[in-house]
């Protein structure tokens, strides 16, 4: 497939055929295949300036020359967080005449293909702590999980972090790394098979007497009542120690047939 012409490149082949004596629009039209009007209005440019320069438009002339659309793209890609007062300033230190506003570096971001997003959150995760969950997933995909317990904790953050991020139409949104303790509402609840075990909500920070507590309140008659003597409570946790934790929480709450894994 041959790439389209451009208009410019239409007008010179009209020009050419001009000079070469082909003057009658009919004629350039079978030749060009141009609309017999456009002809009309560019053969009679011809004879008047023997010329088919493009007319000069009204309007005011852009901003930002190639290179310094250029240089904002890289700006933007390389300092996702920058608002556009941020890469405004930088564009106007490095080019002193150019006397840029934000709005208008706002409106070339977009032309650009780059959109604004909140980060998605992604935790801390060594390479170790991978290779164990994967290990641990491969180890376990075919047991039967009907008469466990799982628990866990999450936190709902007070004060969520709304700064946006630029990134590029067609990529991954950008993700940022949050801590896995700031100040918050924690929440801990048990589930299995049966449905709801045990829920809990807590402001404190965790320890052995709390968590000793909030299993004694929120885990143990529960799950007796909904899977009888023996059932298995599954830790989803990858914070060391807690086997020896488990050991400390009033042991005789626990018969023969229960057990504490752990991840």
């Amino acid at each position: 497939m041959q790439p389209k012409l451009t208009l410019k490149k239409h007008r010179e082949f009209v020009k050419s055929l001009w000079n070469n004596k082909t003057q009658n629009v009919k004629e350039l039209h079978k030749i060009t295949k141009f609309p017999v009007r456009t002809l009309y209005r560019w053969t009679s440019q011809l004879k008047k300036t023997k010329d088919l320069k493009q007319r000069r438009r009204p309007g005011r002339p852009k901003h930002l020359s190639p290179k310094k659309l250029r240089h904002l793209g890289q700006l933007a890609h390389s300092r996702a967080g920058a608002t556009s007062f941020e890469i405004t300033d930088s564009l106007n230190n490095t080019y002193p005449e150019l006397n840029i506003a934000p709005r208008t570096v706002r409106e070339n971001l977009w032309k650009l293909g780059y959109r604004v997003c909140i980060p998605k959150k992604t935790p801390f995760l060594t390479p170790t702590a991978k290779e164990r969950r994967v290990s641990w997933a491969k180890a376990h995909q075919r047991k039967n999980w009907k008469d466990t317990v799982f628990s866990d904790e999450t936190s709902i953050q007070m004060f969520r972090n709304t700064t946006l991020v630029r990134y590029k139409e067609g990529e991954e949104k950008p993700t940022r790394g949050v801590v896995k303790h700031p100040f918050k509402v924690h929440v801990w609840g048990a589930f299995c098979s049966q449905g709801i075990v045990g829920f809990h909500m807590f402001t404190q920070n965790m320890d052995g007497e709390l968590y000793r507590e909030i299993l004694t309140n929120n885990l143990f008659d529960q799950a007796y009542h909904l899977l009888g003597e023996s059932w298995t409570f599954m830790i989803l946790s990858t914070r060391q120690g807690l086997r020896s934790l488990f050991l400390r929480i009033n042991i005789l709450r626990f018969s023969i047939g229960h057990h504490i894994p752990r991840i």
